[in-house]
């Protein structure tokens, strides 16, 4: 019994300090998650762990009835992406990575008989623990801490992603909408246009030269509808697939205009070093080079394979019994740790060219999306401040010279098209410039500040399509 009681005694630490060793983040870190989604984003973050899903279901409807904005998309998408819900499960395996780094092993029960001729069963029990790791296992938590954070910082990373995907399509469905607007009227004004020909045709005023240019205008502009609405269809449904909706009739309105142009954007001094310091997808790196060091320690112990402690308790035929401890160590003759050496210091080299790989690749993605975000600011403000009124002057210059007779009507309705052309492509740059700013934001890892709208120099609307004063 005395003995019993020895090698309970002698397991109980062991247990004690596997137990020990065994606590992890009950969250698996998803607070740091969300806060720093929050954060930058100002949007809520939830994890979807087969709980409140009428409540997720409920909010997401909320989000969706009336106009949906780029604030409420994103919301949608951080509450209702499946693909991100799967992402974040990320956060549950590195957990129990955390978790299985602080266990040891679990003892090895052994045991013999023994069948002599006597009639006592002499028998042997022996209990033993691999205590090589006792001694490894604060270096082994350690990587496996780093690996956990750089797992945390990978999953926000990705949040971050599909919160800029969502802006940039978001804002193409937008420009998607007015260009088929736009569309409809320049088709509009061209089947006008051709059933006006076709009137002087037979009246004798035109050629058939004229009638069937008119016609193929007419038609060419019908096909720009289709396509435009075949881009309308497809924008929406990739704008679905990031809000995450599955279902059929979804039927969601988005603002009708984009947004007017701020008054100013940043300088790209700073900003290079602003997301060397911000990205997440680099502190993860930086973390993955902080594991890889933590780890090269680990392979002076590779040498020894086994190495195992433990108690025995052995009855001899005669009855007797003995109780002592047992011992076991593998002995390094062939294999002395040095291939586990030298992938362990080839990894940590490797995780430090892919950091600074990856510096240089988030540097030259900032520039190029500040370099288009300079650029397309420039475009659209050339067709608001200069190309677009200019349009709608000739109009109105052209309107004055059809009234007094010095023009034909397919003068005027051709100026009518351009200026809805201009309009179009107005909408176009602004929407390249609010895709080329969630590109930078995403770029530098932090929302850039809003800033007041810059307004137009004067508020027009497009004037395709309507009748051409004093026609009949």
């Amino acid at each position: 019994m005395r003995s019993d009681r020895a090698l309970l005694l002698l397991s109980l630490p062991i247990v004690w300090f596997a137990a020990g060793c065994a606590s992890v983040p009950r969250d698996a870190g998803f607070a740091d998650v969300r806060a720093t989604v929050m954060a930058r984003t100002g949007a809520d973050l939830r994890w979807n762990r087969g709980q409140n899903l009428p409540e997720i279901a409920a909010q997401v409807d909320r989000l969706l009835t009336g106009e949906l904005t780029v604030d409420k998309a994103v919301a949608v998408a951080l509450l209702n992406n499946r693909d991100l819900q799967a992402t974040l499960e990320e956060l549950g395996v590195a957990q129990a990575d955390l978790l299985q780094a602080g266990l040891l092993r679990n003892p090895i029960l052994g045991g013999e008989l023994r069948f002599p001729a006597a009639p006592v069963r002499p028998f042997e029990i022996t209990l033993a623990q691999p205590v090589l790791e006792l001694f490894v296992l604060p270096l082994r938590k350690r990587v496996a801490a780093s690996a956990f954070e750089a797992s945390k910082l990978r999953v926000t990373d990705a949040v971050l992603g599909l919160e800029s995907e969502t802006r940039a399509a978001f804002f193409r469905v937008q420009a998607a909408e007015q260009a088929v607007a736009s569309l409809r009227t320049l088709a509009e004004a061209a089947a006008t246009a051709a059933a006006l020909a076709d009137r002087q045709n037979r009246a004798g005023n035109i050629t058939d030269l004229d009638l069937a240019a008119e016609r193929a205008l007419a038609e060419q502009s019908k096909l720009d509808l289709v396509q435009g609405q075949i881009e309308l269809t497809g924008s929406r449904e990739a704008l679905n697939r990031d809000l995450g909706l599955a279902r059929t009739g979804i039927d969601w309105k988005v603002a009708a205009q984009l947004p007017e142009l701020p008054a100013t954007d940043l300088p790209l001094a700073g900003l290079e070093a602003a997301a060397v310091e911000k990205r997440q997808d680099l502190a993860a790196l930086r973390r993955d080079v902080e594991a890889a060091a933590r780890a090269l320690p680990l392979t002076r112990t590779s040498a020894i394979e086994e190495a195992q402690v433990g108690a025995h308790r052995d009855r001899d035929a005669s009855g007797a019994t003995t109780t002592g401890p047992v011992a076991a160590l593998s002995v390094p003759i062939f294999n002395w740790g040095q291939a586990a050496r030298r992938r362990a210091e080839a990894r940590y080299r490797q995780a430090e060219h892919r950091y600074q790989a990856r510096v240089a690749q988030v540097q030259s993605e900032v520039r190029e999306a500040w370099g288009r975000l300079t650029a397309s600011r420039q475009a659209a403000e050339l067709y608001r401040d200069s190309l677009v009124p200019l349009r709608r002057s000739l109009v109105e210059l052209t309107q004055t010279a059809y009234n007094g007779m010095q023009v034909g009507v397919f003068q005027l309705l051709q100026a009518q098209r351009d200026e809805v052309l201009a309009e179009r492509g107005a909408v176009d740059a602004r929407r390249d410039y609010w895709m080329a700013r969630a590109r930078l934001e995403r770029a530098i890892a932090a929302r850039l500040p809003a800033g007041e709208p810059k307004e137009p120099a004067s508020s027009h609307q497009p004037t395709a399509g309507r009748s051409p004063g004093g026609a009949s």
